[in-house]
């Protein structure tokens, strides 16, 4: 009889691992799936007219890290801005880019396919590494699944705000939440996975020494992909150390200190250089000064992780008043975020990164603090109930996004897809014009012209293009033909430009006095029906 119940308990132990594992792969699957499919179902929607341009997730940032990409393809392993005409000094900024360049030469992969390969894996790190925090913090299943699922698929309630005309944070600030990080591209996900790694800490054994290798190279690529993700981890470690825990036993302490100590030494000498380097080129230290992204109001902001900023604070009161060690970490994690959104910076919301991950591990500290009390159990119904419903209304951002973004691919959103003949184009001006040339030719497309030829613009994007707004508002005035000859001469001499592109995008803000004239004055490099580059005699 005992040896039936023995193989009988085996065999039940056997089934819950395989229904565990079950589980994890099918959400694994749910969410890679769901952030794949959409590039994949653009990608068959280019047709004769048009060519889907590779990225649906802000297209404009995307192209710059494709362009970065190109760079590496070329054999470069030091960055060179090439949406502004002037040369900065080649400095090793943005290596994971030019890193994924390199492998797509190697390897023969066309480079938005390497991108959205690296996306891919960089989803999956992510996923596994927030299972495995979930894992150490409450080992049991169903929290872990509960938790992994809304951090993996959850927002906020911003999809509320869309009919009053805002654009709430959770439809695009990517790094701040776990699905739109995967959807976006590869870097932040990859981010957020070292960044979680890292501040996973094991109540066994906090920090194996023989991991500490592990830990010196997470900080050397933490530093980076994402030099934000690096100081919260940094900081959360460091407040680990210093704040007086009475939990925290002084092995554990050291532990913490060594993993913080490893991870500094890994990460802090790139982020002198890049301090340093910034500064001293003139090209960078302009780019440096455009480059601010100031974070939402709080009103927004908390309205973006509603409802689980709710669960959140309940889980923060109710492990605070049980003194439950579970709370410490995720608590200093968004504390220590948060401060560091609203301290004066010029990159305020850069420090979002990976935010939603802590709060859910608040919301399911609540969740079980509040069904393992004494009349909690009567009640666990309700909050199961509630719970799920959270979930569920977090979701609907995504969704509405999801919407959106299969709306822009019917609609062949400028912004999403090329025309055929663009792309032509663009190849004509690669195999045509030399490396460093510089194009002049609108916005728009100047916003794909870098990553598809590797030449340079005039303006593409608004922080990589030196002084943006003015050369934006120029290459306005030169299309719609409200430059003096004498102006639109020093115009394109001041900024090397070799050839101007006349294609569907320069046709929208252009006079047609403005072709005429070009017509009559520069030769013509390469036609089609609707593409004309003209070549500027030196």
């Amino acid at each position: 009889m005992s040896r039936n119940v023995l193989i009988r308990n085996n065999f039940l132990s056997s089934m819950n691992k395989l229904i565990q594992h079950i589980n994890l792969i099918l959400i694994a699957i749910l969410f890679l799936s769901v952030t794949q499919a959409p590039y994949l179902y653009a990608a068959f929607q280019s047709d004769q007219t048009f060519i889907f341009g590779g990225f649906l997730f802000n297209p404009l940032d995307a192209n710059t890290y494709l362009s970065k990409m190109r760079q590496g393809w070329e054999g470069n392993w030091l960055f060179e801005l090439t949406y502004s005409p002037e040369k900065n000094q080649p400095a090793f900024l943005f290596a994971f880019y030019l890193l994924l360049g390199h492998l797509c030469r190697i390897f023969h992969l066309d480079l938005v396919v390497g991108f959205h390969l690296a996306r891919l894996l960089a989803s999956l790190a992510m996923f596994f590494a927030v299972r495995n925090f979930f894992y150490h913090l409450f080992g049991d299943r169903k929290t872990i699944d509960i938790a992994l699922f809304w951090a993996m698929f959850g927002a906020g309630l911003g999809w509320l705000l869309i009919p009053f005309g805002r654009f709430p944070p959770d439809f695009w600030i990517a790094e701040g939440y776990g699905f739109l990080s995967a959807f976006a591209n590869p870097h932040f996900p990859l981010a957020i996975a070292i960044m979680v790694w890292v501040l996973t800490l094991s109540p066994n054994d906090f920090d194996p020494l023989h991991l500490l290798w592990i830990v010196f190279f997470a900080g050397v690529i933490l530093a980076n992909l994402s030099p934000f993700a690096w100081v919260i981890a940094s900081a959360v470690l460091g407040s680990l150390v210093i704040l007086p825990f009475q939990r925290l036993k002084a092995e554990e302490r050291r532990s913490i200190f060594l993993r913080l100590l490893v991870l500094g030494l890994g990460g802090l000498p790139f982020l002198v250089y890049q301090l340093w380097v910034v500064r001293k080129d003139v090209v960078l230290a302009e780019w440096n000064r455009q480059n601010v992204t100031p974070s939402p109001n709080v009103a927004e902001l908390v309205f973006s992780y509603l409802p689980l900023a709710i669960w959140a604070i309940v889980g923060v009161i109710r492990g605070l008043k049980q003194n439950d060690s579970r709370v410490r970490l995720p608590l200093i994690w968004v504390a220590i975020s948060l401060l560091l959104v609203y301290l004066p910076s010029a990159l305020q919301r850069r420090f979002l990164i990976g935010l939603y991950i802590p709060l859910v591990a608040l919301a399911m500290i609540a969740f079980q603090s509040l069904t393992n009390d004494q009349d909690g159990l009567r009640r666990g119904h309700a909050l199961a109930f509630w719970l799920r419903f959270s979930i569920v209304i977090s979701v609907v951002t995504n969704f509405v996004l999801y919407l959106a973004t299969f709306q822009a691919i019917q609609q062949r959103d400028r912004a999403v897809f090329l025309g055929r003949e663009e792309a032509a184009a663009f190849r004509w001006l690669s195999q045509n014009m030399p490396r460093d040339a510089v194009v002049l030719a609108s916005a728009s497309s100047s916003a794909f012209l870098p990553a598809w030829t590797g030449l340079r613009v005039v303006y593409g994007h608004p922080f990589e293009s030196i002084h943006a707004d003015e050369r934006k508002q120029l290459i306005e005035k030169f299309y719609q033909g409200e430059l003096s000859l004498q102006e639109q001469r020093i115009f394109l001499e001041e900024n090397s430009v070799i050839a101007i592109l006349w294609g569907m995008r320069e046709s929208e803000i252009a006079s047609r006095a403005m072709r005429n004239y070009l017509e009559q004055t520069y030769p013509i490099g390469y036609r089609s029906d609707k593409v004309t580059i003209y070549r500027v005699q030196p």
